[in-house]
């Protein structure tokens, strides 16, 4: 079957893309390879900078937010397919391209978006596999009451969490690598500061997960000097790189992995006006994967989203 639009990554971009699209007339396939889906968003303990209902102005859970973009997309009729991972992408100069999944479909675009998002970086400090999946996670904790929790991290993702962690828990560490302020939104980093129950240690390298059976706490440095702190639980939130290595030189990529897209592409390589548009006719790149996009935030997800279906509709009536 040859879709108008095929979307790798089901995130606040690809969401938001596969709604507008199929509500706008589009025969939309949304390829991603997690059964829930809203990447990295899912993750988020608390959303409130996102324009809400009036009676969610509290803010959500990543996981309802992702799930009622999920509900829409279904409702205007985009064909959900998950889990499935994109594993190769067939560039075809004069035809609809396609898109080959590690089960072997091949789904054909007139356009394709890619909005895969970012697979989180990996702490690696001693002792710190032995308490994976029990008392030490990436991303959005379990719920955890009365307990001594830390936090890693220094973006919005760890100041979420640390705001609901401490409603739960008697205390909370936060321990970033630079001023909180530098990498949250103001709103949450003054609001962490201002908990009587949690403590920001700013200027950390993470040195060591310390516990037998159970994880007893986390040792670090600041320079020269060391700190410890008992905890019961980690939870890590120290960034994430581009899910793009399964691309192989099919459109143009930075050192670094996202994927330039109109004026960040060189000028000869410029193939449309759309912002979201890559090196190659046809095929388009929105939210955390793509260069540029500077907000990181559901908002600017969401807005490249849309975005990219705008420049979709400019190519299929060419």
């Amino acid at each position: 079957m040859t879709y108008d639009l095929v979307i790798v990554g089901a995130g606040p971009a690809g969401l938001a893309a596969a709604i507008n699209g199929s509500s706008e007339g589009l025969k939309v396939a949304l390829l991603d390879r997690s059964m829930e889906l809203g990447g990295q968003a899912r993750e988020s303990a608390c959303i409130e900078n996102y324009p809400l209902p009036f009676s969610d102005y509290r803010g959500v859970t990543g996981s309802e937010m992702m799930a009622g973009f999920s509900a829409q997309a279904e409702r205007f009729g985009a064909t959900i397919v998950a889990p499935v991972s994109a594993s190769r992408l067939v560039v075809q100069p004069s035809a609809p391209h396609e898109v080959v999944t590690d089960d072997l479909q091949t789904f054909r675009g007139r356009a394709v978006l890619l909005s895969m998002g970012l697979a989180y970086r990996r702490l690696t400090i001693p002792g710190l596999m032995r308490f994976m999946g029990r008392q030490v996670f990436y991303g959005c904790p379990p719920r955890v009451t009365g307990k001594r929790v830390a936090v890693i991290g220094g973006a919005n993702s760890a100041g979420q969490a640390v705001v609901r962690l401490a409603k739960e828990c008697n205390h909370v560490y936060l321990l970033s690598r630079s001023p909180i302020e530098k990498g949250m939104s103001q709103y949450l980093a003054s609001r962490i500061r201002n908990f009587p129950n949690v403590t920001v240690v700013e200027g950390v390298t993470p040195a060591e997960a310390e516990g037998d059976r159970e994880l007893a706490g986390i040792g670090w440095s600041i320079g020269d000097d060391v700190g410890y702190a008992d905890i019961d639980h980690l939870f890590i939130f120290i960034g994430a790189v581009p899910h793009t290595g399964w691309l192989h030189g099919a459109v143009l990529l930075c050192p670094k992995g996202f994927i330039p897209t109109g004026s960040d592409l060189p000028k000869d390589q410029r193939v449309s006006s759309s912002p979201c548009s890559t090196n190659v006719p046809g095929i388009f790149a929105a939210g955390d994967v793509r260069l540029g996009q500077g907000v990181k935030r559901i908002t600017g997800a969401v807005f490249d989203g849309v975005c990219s279906v705008q420049g979709v509709h400019q190519y299929l009536a060419t």
